[in-house]
């Protein structure tokens, strides 16, 4: 998880697929292919959280120590995380799509707010993860997944161990994989990318947090349902702010 998020799997052929809404690649080892997700923003959200709370001469960790002051569930407040203005790919199509808040009250604390967002960024994943029915562990990378909170709510939300790799830049890690195949250091991916092995930290779900969370994720499900049949005319009134040219 970087700018966007990406969620795939490996597949013997095309004719295993398992979701009309996802992306093919051809691998290029035989009938093999990459069905995948990527959800339109990842990070951006914390990011935009981040500024908007006035945090953005805070370090990450601190960010996420405040996040972690609000309980699992963010106190019954639910973030949808479509942030884009180009709507979400994934794991639907809307290009009407739009971030919004659920839940709040005069009770809620700025904790609770951006708890939620990590939260929400963690069950869009986890939303990709059920549609392309991907069991055993998640192995993932990328500077969102540096954050230990986004990995423990993806574990406690899909019931499935996270497993993160101590080495960063693990895409730069696999080119390097192929640099070393093609240039003739060794002889198949599998023997380079032992010769590149890292150590690993593994994030197993949590029973009680568990159950919160799959109880926040039909609340998240319900939510966006609820929701979407008034993104187009939400998205009219932000058209219709831009081109008028009123003086406040």
């Amino acid at each position: 998880m970087g700018t966007t998020g990406f969620v795939g799997t490996l597949l013997p052929s095309i004719h295993d697929r398992r979701s009309e809404e996802s992306m093919l690649v051809a691998t290029g080892r035989g009938t093999q292919v990459l069905e995948f997700m990527a959800p339109m923003t990842g990070t951006p959200n914390l990011d935009w959280i981040r500024h908007t709370l006035g945090l953005a001469d805070e370090s990450w960790e601190t960010i996420e120590a405040r996040a972690r002051l609000s309980r699992p569930g963010a106190n019954g407040v639910v973030y949808l995380p479509y942030a884009s203005p180009g709507g979400e790919r994934a794991p639907f199509v809307d290009t009407n799509a739009s971030a919004s808040w659920m839940g709040m009250s005069l009770t809620t604390t700025p904790e609770d707010v951006l708890r939620s967002v990590y939260e929400g960024v963690a069950l869009s994943l986890a939303d990709c993860v059920a549609h392309l029915a991907m069991t055993g562990d998640l192995v993932v990378s990328g500077g969102g997944f540096r954050s230990d909170l986004v990995c423990e709510i993806l574990a406690d939300v899909t019931g499935q161990c996270v497993v993160r790799q101590s080495a960063p830049e693990a895409g730069a890690r696999g080119a390097a994989v192929l640099a070393l195949v093609s240039g003739g250091r060794y002889d198949t991916v599998e023997d380079a990318s032992t010769a590149m092995t890292c150590s690993f930290e593994c994030f197993d779900p949590h029973p009680v947090r568990g159950e919160i969370y799959r109880a926040v994720a039909n609340v998240y499900s319900d939510s966006r349902s609820a929701v979407c049949p008034v993104w187009p005319q939400m998205r009219a009134l932000r058209q219709m702010e831009e081109t008028a040219n009123v003086s406040v």
